[in-house]
């Protein structure tokens, strides 16, 4: 009993020790990703913090006891002959270090901005700033908004006259009204609108592929018009075009 503890007390000690060391393995000019922060540099702003956080892809790499025992086994049983019993532990029973990566870093500022062009937002800023302490990086991406552009009109050209008469009865409930900031995802989530409402109405085989948009924002007056465009059924074989062919449900006597 009294071995049994002392292993138990020796096992707790490397522990103990291993996740004082761990820094001290890291590589010359590698860190360890400690935290993220999304900052914006304008309180009125219509998407939130944590919708622009989902686009960083590198994550923090929180490494907290008793999780930093793995990754010191990892530094202490590093071998590079591949074989051996230490390279088996390490191969086995280790877990590798994940260090800070500037590119992706980079990656996610872009895809911030693309975000952001997406919500209106055209040609908004995103900057980065890491500050380097104790072998761990902290990255602050700082959001600074272009004027967002709103949308002052919407038009709408379908080819097919019939299914129009059917639509115009949703155009009311359309999520993208006038007047709003741009928003290309309330037009992605139209699309789907539009083709359930329509299949619900007989047109059992509309896809949302029928539907595009055109977006003009070539307006001094941050501004964009809008034309949403439904397109016929097109002939594989000929290439001609003709409506979509509207279903009705059957009553057997």
């Amino acid at each position: 009993m009294r071995k049994k503890l002392l292993h138990i007390i020796l096992f707790l000690t490397v522990l103990i020790l291993s996740s004082c060391r761990v820094n001290r393995f890291v590589p010359e000019g590698q860190y360890f990703l400690h935290k993220n922060t999304v900052e914006v540099d304008e309180k009125r702003v219509e998407f939130t913090k944590s919708e622009v956080s989902s686009y960083i892809t590198q994550k923090p790499y929180k490494v907290r006891f008793p999780l930093r025992f793995p990754i010191w086994l990892y530094y202490v049983t590093e071998d590079n002959s591949g074989e051996g019993f230490k390279h088996w532990i390490n191969e086995h029973l280790t877990k590798k270090p994940e260090y800070y990566d500037a590119s992706e870093v980079n990656r996610s500022a872009k895809q911030m901005e693309q975000y952001l062009d997406n919500r209106g937002y055209f040609n908004s800023r995103v900057t980065t700033k890491v500050d380097y302490s104790n072998k761990r990086a902290k990255v602050t991406y700082t959001i600074h908004p272009a004027q967002p552009y709103h949308i002052s009109k919407i038009d709408y050209q379908v080819e097919d006259t019939a299914l129009w008469k059917t639509l115009s009865l949703l155009e009311n409930r359309f999520p993208a009204k006038v007047d709003q900031v741009y928003n290309a995802y309330t037009l992605d989530e139209q699309r789907t609108t539009i083709t359930n409402f329509l299949r619900n109405a007989g047109y059992y085989y509309f896809t949302r592929e029928y539907i595009t948009f055109e977006v003009d924002s070539s307006f001094n007056n941050h501004t964009v018009e809008i034309l949403m465009k439904i397109a016929n059924v097109e002939d594989r074989d000929t290439g001609e075009k003709h409506p979509h062919k509207k279903y009705n449900i059957k009553q057997w006597p």
